[in-house]
């Protein structure tokens, strides 16, 4: 186990560019995350709306596909392309 001084800092955001809810305020510094609990790899992220997403992986996957997947997400939300599992249409 690594440290809490030697940790990589989750990535933040520019405060200007912070999701807001609907009374206004800032609902925190990180945009994205990946974290580890009980032996899953958790995908901690919030989207254009600022509406929060957790997302966890299987049990048996590595931390590259995680990373990867994040930064699909990441890169569908700058491009304003995001659409949430739960909103795409099953026929």
């Amino acid at each position: 186990m690594i440290p809490r001084d030697r940790q990589p800092e989750p990535k933040r955001c520019d405060p200007d560019t912070l999701p807001v809810d609907n009374s206004g305020r800032k609902l925190g510094a990180y945009i994205a995350k990946v974290a580890k609990r009980r032996g899953r790899y958790i995908l901690d992220y919030y989207d254009h709306q600022g509406k929060r997403h957790r997302k966890t992986l299987n049990k048996d996957t590595t931390l590259k596909k995680p990373k990867e997947k994040l930064r699909e997400i990441e890169d569908q939300l700058s491009k304003g392309l995001y659409v949430p599992e739960t909103e795409i249409p099953i026929f």
